[in-house]
């Protein structure tokens, strides 16, 4: 027989509950070998979970147990249950424990903790919306911000919207054609919208003979907003080759775009502004940029 120096409640975690002074007394290690006390500091209570994200996207569970006296230590399983299966791990109560749930798991989760001395236990519910995956964030470089903005100003001079053929047929960008006709109009220019083709804003080969062989092409007495990249429109084409770009000059990545002020090589005392995109995407940003308020830019 065991002799207990004890007040507190004794569990026999085997049996699964609280036992009497008088059964705790009978234990006989001569045909029981090993038996499992427990003596928290009062009576076993249903415990409580709190689940919060922790480091590296995992969650974490702290079982609590609330008594007269600090309930820490009490042996617990939680539970992890989603839709298709269902996962245990072990700890105790105060205890922080890691679960097997990330943040890259989505769904509904219920978050079950059983102490082992009594069996009570509580659940806790956990809803894990899908992660939302940001690209870079856009970027559009404008060159010499400065005379885009002076661009705006120049009342008394043409301007032209000019697209390829190809950029006329693609609605998102003749969308974009009419929001800066709408923008520009607002700043008192006269505005029109053409085609960077022959018979368009392109009126023939360059009269005078240059050492240089580009720019080769002649445009119409205006002003010129022209869209996309030296692949896809020869005005810009005819720019990059005339080594009148910034040096460092690149195509943009899909989504991005620069923003590009010249003086016309094509015909004398007129400006061009080049939106550089890839795409319409990167267009569009620039489109943004350029027509937004001052404070804005």
């Amino acid at each position: 027989a065991l002799k207990w120096n004890t007040d507190r409640p004794i569990y026999d975690v085997r049996l699964g509950r609280k036992i009497t002074p008088e059964e705790a007394a009978t234990v006989d290690l001569t045909t029981d070998a090993f038996r499992w006390y427990a003596l928290p500091s009062g009576d076993v209570r249903k415990p409580e979970v709190a689940v919060s994200k922790g480091t590296a996207g995992f969650f974490e569970a702290t079982i609590t147990m609330r008594g007269d006296r600090p309930m820490d230590g009490i042996p617990v399983e939680i539970t992890v249950t989603g839709m298709n299966d269902k996962v245990s791990v072990f700890s105790s109560t105060g205890a922080v424990t890691r679960l097997p749930l990330h943040e890259a798991d989505a769904g509904d989760y219920l978050v079950t903790a059983t102490e082992l001395l009594t069996g009570l236990s509580e659940s806790a519910h956990v809803e894990i919306r899908p992660m939302i995956r940001m690209g870079p964030p856009v970027t559009v470089a404008v060159s010499a911000p400065a005379a885009v903005k002076k661009f705006a100003a120049r009342k008394n001079v043409a301007l032209t919207i000019a697209l390829t053929p190809e950029q006329r047929q693609d609605g998102r960008l003749a969308a974009l054609a009419k929001t800066l006709k709408t923008f520009y109009e607002q700043q008192g220019r006269i505005v029109s919208e053409g085609a960077v083709a022959p018979g368009g804003v392109v009126e023939s080969l360059q009269p005078l003979s240059s050492p240089h062989r580009y720019p080769q092409w002649r445009t119409i007495p205006s002003d010129l907003i022209l869209v996309g990249t030296p692949a896809n429109n020869v005005l810009i084409l005819d720019q990059l080759r005339a080594e009148i770009f910034p040096r460092a000059f690149s195509i943009p990545p899909a989504g991005h775009a620069s923003v590009i002020h010249t003086r016309s090589p094509f015909v004398g005392e007129y400006d061009v502004v080049n939106i550089i995109a890839a795409d319409a995407a990167g267009a569009a940003s620039a489109v943004q940029t350029i027509t937004a308020p001052a404070a804005a830019r």
